[in-house]
């Protein structure tokens, strides 16, 4: 069953046009506006992030178990309607996932070498490129030199470190999301944000 997110990521908030450039030479992009509730929390004492999120009018709930850095999470998703996103939101967040933010991002996906590839950027500027396939757990080894072959070949510096993602994810949520808490405050805001 394919069910691993393979998925290597880095920085390019300076090389964002440049490797907009490069993907576009590659292949023909699609463009996708973003509006999400994440969720981060433990499970049966694995990490999951839960996502409640709005892309081009497409809405989902996908749930990712692993530590959050992690190259090979399992994922499922879970196609939903739009107006109820919010709800699951709200329902998330009574829980007990107090550890949530909502954000949006503006990005370029691609298809390159049997890799789907996301250029992703905020509303700050700040950037992120995403190397990914869903593979079964059995494929990874033989997968991952795919996706940093094609980074390589992009000039995409990876992250290699836990900690490096996670010293940009705190930068992300500082500087672009805001802390959902469930609140009637809150779904009135994250509703509104939804329809943009």
């Amino acid at each position: 069953m394919n069910n691993i997110e393979l998925e290597l990521r880095g920085e390019c908030t300076t090389s964002f046009d440049e490797l907009k450039r490069k993907l576009d030479a590659l292949g023909e992009g699609r463009h996708e506006r973003r509006t999400m509730v994440m969720f981060f929390g433990e499970v049966a004492g694995r990490g999951v992030d839960i996502r409640c999120r709005v892309t081009n009018g497409e809405a989902e709930v996908v749930a990712k178990m692993g530590e959050y850095h992690a190259h090979d999470r399992q994922e499922v998703s879970v196609d939903v309607g739009v107006e109820q996103v919010a709800e699951f939101a709200r329902l998330f967040s009574a829980m007990g996932f107090v550890n949530a933010k909502v954000g949006a991002r503006e990005s370029f996906e691609y298809h390159i070498d049997d890799v789907d590839v996301s250029l992703v950027r905020g509303v700050s500027g700040l950037g992120y490129i995403e190397f990914e396939r869903i593979i079964s757990d059995s494929e990874i080894e033989l997968e991952r030199p795919k996706l940093e072959a094609l980074a390589h070949k992009l000039d995409v510096k990876l992250w290699t470190t836990g900690e490096e993602y996670y010293a940009f994810c705190k930068r992300l949520t500082d500087e672009e999301d805001w802390k959902f808490t469930g609140s009637e405050a809150d779904m009135v805001r994250l509703h509104n944000e939804l329809k943009q």
